[in-house]
């Protein structure tokens, strides 16, 4: 089974099986790129594959580059195999903005390792308050210490997610990647740990399936404006109802009517998990926030938060569909600086550019096999699909 047998764990325990990797050549110059539709969440995604990578070989394909925005020099970001430098071996997020730098966070210890089939996990979200939170990255399930060369700012939008050119496997402007990839996700608008991914069985790392958080792959975010479309009941606002789906928590939508209850219409039945509706706002004991969670015009939960401060307060109980919900508070106006359904938080014109990669169409070898994300194929050869077991050539 050779590599493969990693994937499927020890003793032939049945869990995930990841059939194919894709081989990337850069003698033949192999890459997939895509432009998205739209913007998706630029602050909170989640990229995670596995990879073996066949030695960094000369220039100009030093720096394998898994997941790469813009194609200038001035403006460009992604995710990095670093190959050469004062930190090469190392794993690498980057972000430059017309030529200003404002995100470079390394691993702090030499990662590379081209003899065996590695997990890697790359969990990003801007908007949380502690620095070192906003960036994190797991290999093997282990989540890794890192070295903020250049901290990106809280609610810092990177390049990752923007409607320009992105691209797997190359660089700026000829990095190319010299290896195989397998079973690879994004995950827009949602923050992860390796655990979504993998699992540990007989004493080894594994694969496991990811199933998004909602009844299909996209999320609930799917280009929606939803301070024009979506919300009625409040007359008034004395804080810019954008402020509430803007996808900062340091800001907030108020209404101004003591009493009034704004309703927050999804456009579509949602599946939720148990916990899975959260408002984040600032309250106090003596004016509890109260929200329901609704499936055509039925409550199926209230839930009714007092404790002080600013923080997530979420449902409890109720796990299914919901079509909208209801924001209240006792004695004051509705208010939120954030909404979130099953971990994505709901943000204005946001598109959902998640994909899985599997890898098991030759014929169209970047098919996003969870939706409609297809990433085209540049310049691979008739035996780039194929299994684990395959050998660096």
């Amino acid at each position: 089974m050779g590599i493969q047998q990693m994937f499927l764990g020890v003793g032939g325990v049945d869990t995930y099986l990841v059939d194919n990797s894709l081989k990337f050549d850069p003698d033949n110059s192999s890459y997939l790129n895509k432009t998205p539709s739209g913007p998706g969440n630029r602050r909170t995604f989640t990229l995670s594959y596995w990879i073996k990578e066949c030695g960094k070989g000369s220039s100009p394909y030093n720096n394998p580059h898994i997941l790469w925005s813009g194609t200038g020099s001035d403006t460009r970001g992604g995710f990095v195999h670093r190959g050469t430098g004062t930190n090469a071996g190392k794993l690498y997020l980057f972000n430059q903005v017309s030529t200003s730098t404002n995100c470079q966070v390394w691993t702090s210890a030499l990662t590379e390792d081209n003899t065996v089939w590695r997990h890697m996990v790359l969990s990003v979200d801007t908007t949380q308050a502690t620095s070192t939170d906003r960036v994190k990255i797991y290999i093997n399930g282990v989540q890794e210490s890192l070295t903020f060369s250049t901290t990106p700012a809280q609610n810092l939008e990177l390049q990752i997610n923007i409607n320009q050119e992105h691209r797997i496997g190359r660089g700026t402007p000829d990095d190319y990647g010299n290896g195989y990839l397998a079973d690879l996700h994004f995950v827009d608008g949602t923050a992860l740990d390796a655990s979504s991914f993998g699992e540990t069985v007989g004493g080894s790392w594994v694969a496991k399936e990811y199933t998004h958080s909602t009844s299909d792959w996209h999320t609930v975010n799917d280009g929606t404006n939803w301070t024009s479309s979506a919300v009625s009941g409040v007359s008034g606002w004395t804080q810019a109802l954008a402020q509430g789906f803007n996808g900062s928590l340091s800001n907030a939508a108020e209404g101004n009517t003591n009493g009034e209850t704004a309703t927050i219409a999804l456009g579509q039945d949602i599946t939720i998990s148990a916990g899975g509706v959260g408002v984040y706002t600032w309250v106090t004991s003596g004016a509890p926030l109260v929200f329901e969670l609704k499936l055509d015009g039925v409550v199926k939960e209230t839930i009714n938060q007092g404790a002080s401060g600013g923080q997530w307060y979420y449902s409890s109980s109720y796990a299914g569909d919901i079509d909208s919900i209801t924001v209240a508070r006792t004695g004051r106006a509705p208010e939120w600086g954030a909404i979130s359904i099953n971990g994505v938080v709901l943000v204005d014109g946001a598109a959902d550019n998640s994909f899985h990669l599997k890898f098991e169409n030759t014929s169209n070898k970047g098919e996003d096999s969870a939706g409609s994300n297809d990433w085209t194929a540049n310049n691979f050869d008739g035996t780039s699909i194929g299994a684990y077991s395959r050998s660096c050539w």
